[in-house]
C-alpha cells in the first residue's frame, strides 16, 4: 500500500501526480481516494498510517463493509490500515487559514 500526499491509498505502485486528475487513473492497480486533492504538506500538515487490531475498530469497519458492499457481509477485518491526513493545507495556500483533516 501506498500512502499518497494528495489524498490517496494505492497499490502496486505510488501515484506520482500532483494534480488530481478524473477517473479512471492510468495506473497499474486500483485506488482508494477518501479526499483526491492537491495537498501541500510543506507548509504543515502531516500524513500518518498506522496498522490496528483494536477490536472495536475492527467491528466498525466490518459494519461498514457489510453495508456498503453486499456480497460481503460476513466480512470479518483481522487488521486494518488506518491513513490520516492533519491539518494539510491545498497548494497554494500561504495563509494556513485553509486545512483539512480526513481519513
Amino acid at each position: 500500500v501506498f500512502v499518497c500526499n494528495n489524498g490517496v491509498l494505492s497499490f502496486k505502485e505510488g501515484v506520482r501526480t500532483f494534480t488530481p486528475s478524473p477517473f479512471p487513473l492510468e495506473l497499474q492497480g486500483q485506488i482508494i481516494a477518501p479526499f483526491w486533492a492537491d495537498v501541500d504538506t510543506t507548509n504543515g500538515g502531516n500524513v500518518f498510517f498506522r496498522k490496528s487490531t483494536s477490536s472495536q475498530l475492527l467491528r466498525t469497519v466490518a459494519q461498514d463493509v457489510g453495508k456498503a458492499f453486499l456480497e460481503f457481509q460476513n466480512f470479518q477485518p483481522t487488521w486494518v490500515l488506518v491513513a490520516t491526513w492533519d491539518q494539510v493545507a491545498v497548494f497554494g495556500e500561504t495563509t494556513g487559514k485553509r486545512r483539512n483533516t480526513f481519513q
